[in-house]
Formats: C-alpha cells, sequence, structure tokens
C-alpha cells in the first residue's frame, strides 16, 4: 500500500533539506520517490469525523 504524507515538515542533511514543507510517500515501510503517473492512495482519517475515500492523484 502506498501511505502519502501531505506537507510534512522535512529534515535530510544527506540531502541537504532543513526543515522544508513535502510531501512525503511511503511503500513497504520504506520511503519511496512520488510514483509517476496516476497512482491511488487511500485516505485515511485518524482522529477525525470527515468522510475517508480513495483519491485518484496525477
Amino acid at each position: 500500500m502506498l501511505i502519502k504524507l501531505t506537507g510534512a515538515k522535512v529534515y535530510d542533511p544527506a540531502s541537504g533539506i532543513d526543515g522544508q514543507q513535502q510531501d512525503i510517500y511511503i511503500q513497504d515501510g520504506r520511503i519511496v520517490d512520488k510514483p509517476s503517473g496516476e497512482f491511488l492512495v487511500p485516505k485515511l482519517c485518524l482522529g477525525t469525523r470527515k468522510c475517508c475515500a480513495e483519491a485518484l492523484l496525477w
């Protein structure tokens, strides 16, 4: 399953990133590059009352 963390504050000294706001993609427990083309990312509701649905991203 592909997980997208939207608007995460990223610190990665190896890449010279110091607190930049970016989206992070996680697949099989590892951070991966943004997938190319169209892909589905299930929306998860954590502690909210909003409706959960799948989103088509491109």
